[in-house]
């Protein structure tokens, strides 16, 4: 049952956590060759490792991803996931999610990336692109804005000015809206927000532009005032400032 197998690796890649019936369900609506209960149970005898080749783990009734049974997040992630329905892409989309660095690049993404190339790191396509998977890799996690420009700043992204500080918090922001997360069953903010009655969500954060430009103005004056070796590091990492951006910052 190796393409079984392999549903069980992506659909934990993009979804986290689902339940055995949902795999039932997916996979005989995409095969004309069908599975019964006990051949995915027949995955679901060992509750204490890993089935070769995916990242999941047989949790309860439930395949779930390593991440979430090594930190005990599993009760947490079900209470956000409540009733919200699945997305579910068509049999090709969905097994590229075997790859654990797979995504979409959505044209949110492709707008990050545009700018990053053009005006962070024009002489630079690798590290461009590093850059630009690490904001949107963060952002699936579920990180915060402050937290993903923190770590920009730590793999060496200077900002000229307050304008250019503000235009890729401004795309990292309608990234972050269009990103496919775990809690809400593979489903983006954007999409949640359409099915619910609304529109395409604002910011991130439902924060207003006032406080993402003060977020702007503040993390570029403190750039900009003379640091200490020895002081905190103003990116946020936590870290004493000479063992994370001194050298980059010259």
């Amino acid at each position: 049952m190796e393409l079984l197998r392999e549903y069980i690796g992506a659909m934990v890649n993009l979804y986290g956590m689902f339940p055995k019936e949902k795999l039932l369900k997916v996979y005989n609506e995409q095969n004309s060759e069908q599975v019964s209960m006990d051949d995915i149970e027949a995955f679901m005898t060992d509750k204490f490792s890993m089935i070769p080749g995916t990242f999941a783990f047989p949790y309860e009734d439930y395949f779930a991803h390593e991440v979430i049974v090594m930190y005990g997040e599993f009760d947490e992630l079900l209470a956000q996931k409540g009733s919200k329905p699945y997305y579910v892409p068509k049999k090709k989309e969905l097994l590229k999610y075997l790859d654990q660095f797979y995504f979409e690049k959505t044209k949110s993404y492709r707008d990050l990336h545009r700018f990053v190339r053009r005006e962070l790191f024009p002489d630079d396509a690798e590290r461009a692109q590093d850059v630009s998977e690490e904001a949107h890799g963060l952002l699936q996690m579920g990180e915060e804005l402050s937290t993903v420009i923190g770590r920009l700043t730590q793999m060496g992204v200077v900002f000229d000015d307050e304008n250019q500080a503000r235009e890729v918090m401004m795309l990292i922001t309608k990234l972050g809206n269009d990103v496919r997360l775990w809690e809400n069953n593979g489903h983006t903010p954007n999409e949640m927000s359409r099915m619910f009655g609304g529109g395409d969500l604002s910011s991130l954060a439902e924060e207003s532009s006032e406080e993402r430009n003060d977020k702007v103005i503040d993390f570029v004056e403190r750039k900009k005032k003379k640091i200490g070796r020895n002081d905190p590091c103003p990116c946020g990492s936590g870290k004493k400032y000479k063992k994370c951006c001194l050298g980059k910052d010259e």
